[in-house]
């Protein structure tokens, strides 16, 4: 089991060091032993403090399993098995690393395949940019059980390695840490689209300039969309996939639009930067600087598949993300 942990742990904090393959508290990692026991990411915890803290939930795949054929989102007590964090829940993805065959399995938000999912004609990209690998996609659908139930219906008649979600990121599978990594790398190198040049220095005196509960954000590339206009009328139009509107709400705000209002989380200043409400966890300036790696990446005359608002709400309303909201807000 300690070997397990420590693959789990070292893949991990791999991804969740790599900016362009997680950002923040998403993705999220398991791995299955020979005892019947699976490991995964707490729910809001970061990947890149694997090695550094305790960060993983030992669950009874066998109950995880039991949960998923009786419809159950909630995982039953005697799922959770001693030995993990005190206090923390297991990630919302839970059964859909439980559903997966494999020994391994890392989702990440990895910024190609996000490009890549967001897109109409996703699955003709994938099969010209995906050959010879064997890979499945998987149309939106709200993360937990409802995305556990539309993969099963792919596993029941093969068993894929890669799985694009629409809207959302990208599932590898493998037999150890070492090639789940390897074959994220590679699904990224192949999907690649490089991202227009563009400022990332934003005015220093912004966020007192417009005169509003403002700071900039960590992340200099978070500015990217502020200085590219293709960039800014992407972003304008709608949330493109689940922890945009976790963390930030809905499609992000102009400044002639946001005004003092203290209920937006962030807003830009066309050709000045983005500026972030004062009181946003570390979590927030992630997603402002993902929404620029994918922004800069995508092109508007592309057919675009936005989150629908009936979808926003069902995140917004459902009570696994709130409590993932309420954990970043405390760990920052």
């Amino acid at each position: 089991m300690d070997r397990d942990l420590q693959e789990l742990k070292s893949l991990s904090a791999a991804l969740g060091g790599d900016s362009a393959l997680v950002q923040g508290p998403g993705g999220n990692t398991s791995i299955k032993d020979d005892d019947g026991c699976m490991w995964i990411k707490a729910s809001g915890t970061w990947l890149c403090h694997a090695e550094e803290q305790p960060i993983f939930v030992p669950l009874r795949h066998a109950a995880v399993m039991m949960a998923i054929e009786a419809g159950q989102e909630a995982l039953p007590p005697e799922a959770i098995l001693p030995g993990g964090p005190e206090g923390l829940r297991p990630s919302v993805e839970t059964s859909l690393h439980a559903l997966l065959p494999h020994r391994v399995v890392a989702h990440s938000h990895a910024v190609n395949a996000i490009v890549t999912a967001v897109q109409a004609n996703v699955e003709a990209l994938l099969a010209e940019r995906l050959s010879g690998l064997n890979w499945a996609f998987v149309p939106y659908c709200r993360p937990g059980l409802p995305l556990t139930q539309s993969v099963a219906e792919v596993v029941r008649s093969r068993r894929p390695d890669v799985l694009l979600l629409g809207n959302h990121g990208l599932v590898v599978g493998a037999d150890d840490g070492g090639s789940a990594l390897a074959l994220t790398y590679e699904v990224e190198r192949r999907l690649a689209h490089p991202a227009r040049p563009a400022s990332t220095k934003p005015r220093n005196d912004l966020p007192a300039r417009i005169q509003g509960p403002w700071r900039l954000p960590a992340e200099g590339v978070s500015h990217a969309v502020a200085f590219d206009d293709e960039a800014l009328g992407i972003a304008r139009g709608g949330s493109l996939y689940p922890d945009h509107v976790v963390f930030l709400g809905h499609a992000i705000a102009t400044v002639d639009e946001a005004g003092a209002d203290r209920d937006l989380s962030a807003c830009v200043v066309p050709g000045e930067g983005v500026v972030l409400r004062d009181d946003l966890p570390p979590a927030a300036d992630w997603m402002v600087h993902a929404l620029s790696e994918v922004t800069t990446r995508l092109r508007r005359d592309e057919s675009l598949r936005y989150l629908t608002l009936e979808e926003e709400a069902e995140l917004l309303n459902w009570d696994a993300e709130k409590y993932r909201q309420a954990l970043s807000r405390k760990s920052a």
